[in-house]
């Protein structure tokens, strides 16, 4: 049932003087009588009658946890009307069961909807005696305020009424939950946790701003979190003071009197401080939300709260409006030391460490408290988007204060000492007559410079600190969008964004692997031809392959010796853009044509040349006959025109094409011509007799610009402005797609044995298809521009391509590849000079022998013969065997399974053969040796060992084979272990997340990282979980979430941790300058981060390639992955010689 709320019946009540109501609001802010007390103590001081007054107030009021703050303004009544409704009674459809709160207007009770449906709801009543106007206006105002608002984190209404007794009412959601901060500190949320709570209140907060509300007392009892299935979900609650920035909450006038503060005050604004509020807007609860934020993140309010309730209102207000609360990671710092003298309240101690809140989360909560609003975020959603900046790593708006506006706020805090320092260097001025005078000033004016001069020094720190920090946010920024660039073919704008990096003399160099990684892909497969000063437009290759003609933008045709790049002869005739050079095929002529509609014919030898007028308009292609005998031209004419090569007669005509003729082209046997039309028509006539043999109308949706016929004279290929390559069937015209550029499709060529077909395009890049199932194989990106033209030389090995940006690349067809890849069915390991690698070559499960195969890093060539490896019993059973070289280079050790076995084989490098075996018997029916490595000085072995009742972490004597030690794992499965660089250490996982690290002298624990929480629970992955980085210095492992955790070896206390991946990590891998871990997650992605900071840099994988294990080379300018795809090489040329450094 809904009704109006009826007309006020009661007489107007006289409203409680502005000063006693000040008094009372506070004190009824209170949570308990003692601290009430203590407040009237220093309040009432020197007035015993308010003191009664105010009591007498307070017995007449409840105390409340739920919509608690009484309305400002309030005409308070002096006698309260006993309360009817209770546990028990009924409301409408509404069965009180419980009253669950209690507010200085209303009472809130837990209920049960009986009709139209069964629910739990939270029935918020006026008291009795307090139906005043005003208090009807505020509670009308709370309900509309809410009805207003569709968000799934606040609170919504359902209904509302008035009771039998005329007093209104409103039905809303059920709110079970505890305060936001009391939620993340009994839960130990952690940081990111507790962030990403908070973006979702201010995502509420701004919807309430959308609909023209404005909340005025956001706090953390305002903000309730519940529990849900899959994750915490916070509530915006007890829109009580909320104010409408567009529209009325309420048809019945909501007066705010002169000189009433409305909210709560440790967390309102400054102008909410003010005596006149009436110019509060949404930047209010932006402040608020800051406050909030500032608790979440130091377990404490920017302001102390006995303070603010020991002192006055006018002080108070004093407080709010012009001091400033300290940084978040200073108060963290205080609370620490604190905490560590006493034992720690609830809600006082730090949530997050001090050094995590410096820098940018310190910037962007003070930004949020901004005394002027002005320089605070303009929204709520501002605030949570730089929030979401932060989590992310990108760089956030929030900045550290300029050093100008920070001088401004002291001189306006000191205005005195700045005066009487101005004064004191004017008087030293006046000379001699006040030297007595001036002698003091100055000795004070030396400890103010010097105080100065260090207050310079450290705001000259900060100010170091933060343009570090936001260098290293703008190089990790730069690095991500320019791989992004990378994969879009943008190469011009990725050599911009990885030059921005390049330090200059005294400059830090910020640059790591991935940035010489990226440096070199632009490097890699291609060379330039010339002096790379942008003259080029086409390239052709002569028969034999030894050269290229090229045309430029100076109309001149450059032949070139293609494997020196010497420069062999220049032809100069034409007077327009030459549009296209063609060898004919003996080699001894060059056929060219240009916008005048003029094409030439070059004698290679001589330079000398004859012209054939083809056309008055642009030629835009010139094909020479398989035999060299006739030429075809095609233009802006519409017609293809063949032409007598030697006497340069037009033999016939070829019309048919509506439009634009973009290319022709002769088929293998020079019996058919094929050419194409900007309509999207592909013509197929007879040679001979000019004849229409075929067509295709609209072979693209756009016009198609290229065409090649395939080697054997079956299939045409076809390129447009659609962006695809289409295959055609010559007979029948079915076709089949080749899907990949982001742009024009503006040239096509087979290769010359017709497996593979170039593609290039106006994205600037190459695309190397394979023939029979059109899966790209390479794409070749160099070009600044879009690529013109792409050949084929005659063998087959390289390419040959023209571009916009006026360079000729010259390729290898291999590929301009990311990485080197080569197949093998095991883990791979480094050797400890970086040159080789070994794995196994041949299946490794279900066979009785396997074969240990090293290759040369550099090609990714097998080196020497495979070395067997025999099984004494029966077939192996590991699918992806462990394979680890010792440190000496001498031997490489390799895991084995078999049903009754485990164990591990060791081969001696100079022998290539087998040189002794560890074996362990188990019972279970899939044994696996999980992880496997080399002490230091390569005298033992480790092995982690999963088989039956065999879990055990073995340890070997490798000169005599004797079993030095089992480390005990009796209900932990174990699953990898790494020896700490001095091998005086061995750090080991196990399945259900512990990390424990044993003194290698004794074989006893001498430390167990802490069992975290789950998200930070080290947990199952791979072999190489666990790394300690190069000085022993720190521990890192993976986590079951996606997390990475970084140890402090000495002291077992973790110094970071950030979210890696989306499932759980299999590899963590340090590089050797410790400056960078890779990690390879669920995911099959490989990535890179800062190891200091946490910054993700690169990702690796995807697009087919799948990765399970990374390895650093001993260098630390290869990074080898392995997986079922394959293993593959990622290098980065020059980042070995920056870890020298």
């Amino acid at each position: 049932m809904r009704a109006t709320i009826p007309p006020n019946p009661l007489p107007p009540v006289t409203p409680i003087p502005a000063d006693e109501e000040s008094i009372f609001i506070a004190a009824l802010d209170l949570p308990d009588e003692r601290e009430r007390s203590a407040y009237l103590d220093q309040s009432c001081r020197e007035n015993p009658a308010l003191r009664r007054q105010i009591e007498l107030l307070l017995s007449a009021f409840g105390e409340g946890q739920f919509l608690e703050s009484p309305a400002a303004g309030v005409a308070v009544a002096r006698a309260p009307a006993p309360v009817s409704e209770k546990p028990g009674s009924t409301i409408g459809p509404y069965k009180l069961l419980e009253q669950i709160g209690e507010g200085g207007m209303g009472l809130v009770f837990m209920a049960e909807q009986t009709r139209p449906l069964r629910r739990r709801v939270a029935l918020k009543v006026i008291k009795p005696g307090l139906d005043t106007r005003s208090v009807i206006a505020r509670f009308e105002a709370e309900r509309q305020a809410l009805a207003l608002m569709d968000h799934p984190n606040i609170a919504r209404v359902y209904d509302a009424g008035a009771t039998e007794g005329r007093r209104p009412y409103f039905v809303m959601e059920l709110v079970r939950g505890a305060p936001i901060t009391d939620y993340c500190n009994e839960r130990g949320v952690g940081l990111r946790d507790r962030l990403e709570l908070f973006i979702k209140v201010c995502e509420a907060v701004q919807h309430a701003h959308q609909k023209g509300v404005i909340h005025r007392d956001l706090k953390p009892t305002n903000i309730l979190v519940s529990q849900t299935d899959t994750a915490p979900l916070p509530k915006v609650i007890d829109f009580g003071v909320a104010k409408a920035t567009s529209q009325q909450l309420t048809e019945r006038t909501l007066f705010t009197n002169f000189a009433q503060i409305v909210g709560t005050p440790l967390y309102m604004s400054p102008e909410q401080a003010d005596l006149d509020n009436q110019d509060v807007d949404t930047r209010s609860d932006v402040y608020s939300l800051g406050v909030v934020l500032y608790e979440l993140l130091t377990g404490v309010t920017p302001f102390d709260g006995e303070r603010l309730r020991s002192v006055g209102q006018d002080e108070m207000r004093r407080i709010i409006r012009e001091e400033e609360p300290p940084r978040p990671s200073t108060r963290a710092t205080t609370v620490a030391v604190a905490t560590t003298a006493a034992a720690p309240q609830s809600g006082s101690r730090p949530t997050s460490a001090p050094s995590a809140l410096r820098g940018e989360l310190d910037w962007i909560v003070m930004k949020a408290l901004e005394k002027d609003r002005r320089r605070r975020y303009d929204s709520a959603s501002g605030l949570a988007a730089d929030v979401r900046r932060y989590l992310d790593h990108e760089p956030v708006e929030a900045a550290a204060p300029s050093l100008i506006y920070l001088a401004r706020k002291f001189v306006r805090r000191h205005r005195g000492r700045v005066a009487l320092g101005a004064l004191l260097l004017a008087v030293c001025a006046m000379g001699i007559v006040g030297l007595g005078i001036s002698t003091i000033a100055i000795a004070d004016s030396l400890d103010q410079t010097k105080a100065a001069e260090r207050q310079a020094a450290q705001d000259r720190d900060q100010f170091r600190s933060e343009r570090d920090r936001a260098e290293a946010n703008l190089y990790v920024a730069d690095v991500r969008l320019a791989h992004e660039e990378w994969k879009q073919a943008h190469v011009a704008a990725t050599t911009r964004l990885l030059n921005a990096h390049l330090p200059q003399p005294g400059e830090r160099d910020l640059r790591g692997w991935e940035w010489h990684y990226l440096a070199g892909l632009s490097q890699r497969g291609s060379v330039v031809l010339g002096d790379t000063t942008g003259q080029f437009r086409a390239a052709a290759w002569s028969p034999d392959g030894r050269r290229l003609a090229t045309s430029d933008e100076n109309h001149q045709i450059k032949t070139w010796d293609a494997v020196t790049l010497r420069e062999l002869r220049t032809f100069r005739g034409h007077a327009d853009f030459i549009s296209w050079v063609e060898w004919s095929p003996e080699g001894r002529h060059i056929a060219s044509a240009d916008n005048l509609g003029i094409v030439r014919i070059w004698d290679v030898e001589t330079g000398t040349s004859s012209t054939i007028e083809a056309s008055k308009e642009p030629i835009r292609c010139v094909a020479w006959s398989p035999d060299g005998k006739q030429l075809a031209s095609c233009g802006n004419g519409e017609v293809v025109k063949v032409w007598d090569a030697d006497s340069h007669k037009e033999l016939r005509q070829v019309p048919g094409h509506t439009e634009i003729a973009w290319r022709v082209a002769w088929s293998p046997d020079g019996r058919r011509l094929a050419s194409i039309d900007n309509a999207g028509t592909i013509r197929v006539c007879e040679v001979e007799s000019g004849n229409l043999l075929s067509s295709r109308p609209e072979a693209h949706t756009w016009p198609v610009l290229t065409i090649a016929w395939s080697p054997d004279g079956k299939n045409l290929a076809t390129g447009a402005g659609d962006s695809l390559v289409r295959i055609w069937d010559v007979d029948s015209w079915e076709s089949r797609n080749l899907a990949g550029h982001r742009d024009e499709v503006t040239s096509v060529r087979w290769s010359p044995d017709g497996s593979m077909l170039a593609s290039s395009s106006a994205d600037g890049s190459i695309v190397l298809w394979d023939d029979k199932t059109g899966a790209p194989l390479h794409t070749l990106r160099g070009h600044a521009d879009a690529v013109r033209e792409v050949r084929w030389s005659p063998d087959g090995r390289r390419l040959a391509s023209a571009s916009w940006d006026g360079a000729v690349r010259i390729w290898d067809a291999a590929g301009q590849q990311e990485y080197s890849r080569f197949n093998a069915e095991s883990y791979a390991a480094w050797s400890p000079d970086g040159r080789q690698f070994a794995a196994l070559a041949s299946p490794a499960r279900g066979v009785v022998e396997r074969t240990l195969q090293m290759f040369d890093a550099a090609t990714s060539n097998p080196v020497g013969e495979p070395i067997k490896l025999l099984s004494a019993d029966g077939p192996f059973v590991d699918w992806f065997p462990e394979v680890a070289w010792s440190p000496n280079g001498g031997m490489i050790a390799v895991a084995f399974s078999t049903q009754h076995q485990v164990g591990v084989n060791i081969v001696d490098i100079a022998t290539r053969a087998e040189l002794t075996t560890f074996t362990l018997a188990t019972s279970a029916r899939q044994p696996e040796v999980r992880s496997v490595a080399f002490s230091p000085d390569a005298s033992m072995i480790a092995a982690a060992i999963l088989g039956g009742q065999s879990r055990v972490v073995a340890i070997w004597d490798v000169a005599s084979g004797q079993q030095l030690a089992k480390l005990p794992t009796p209900e932990n499965v174990p699953d990898s272990l790494a020896w700490s660089p001095d091998g005086t250490r061995l750090a080991t996982t196990t399945f259900d997340g512990f990390v424990k690290i044993w003194n290698t002298a004794t074989w006893q624990e001498a430390m167990q990282l802490d069992r975290q929480p789950q998200d930070r629970r080290v947990g199952t992955g791979g072999p190489h979980l666990v790394c300690w980085n190069s000085n022993g210095s720190a521990l890192a492992a993976g986590t079951v979430a996606g997390r990475v955790v970084i140890w402090d070896a000495a002291t077992g206390r973790d110094v970071l941790s950030f979210s890696a991946h989306a499932g759980k990590i299999a590899t963590v891998a340090w590089s050797p300058d410790n400056s960078r871990l890779a990690t390879v997650g669920s995911d099959k992605l490989a990535k890179i981060w800062n190891a200091a900071t946490g910054a993700h840099l690169l990702t690796l994988g995807g697009n087919g390639v799948s990765v399970r294990d990374a390895a650093w080379s001993p260098d630390g300018e290869h990074l080898l992955t392995s997986g079922e795809s394959g293993h593959y090489i990622w290098s980065a040329p020059g980042a070995a010689r920056r870890g020298r450094k």
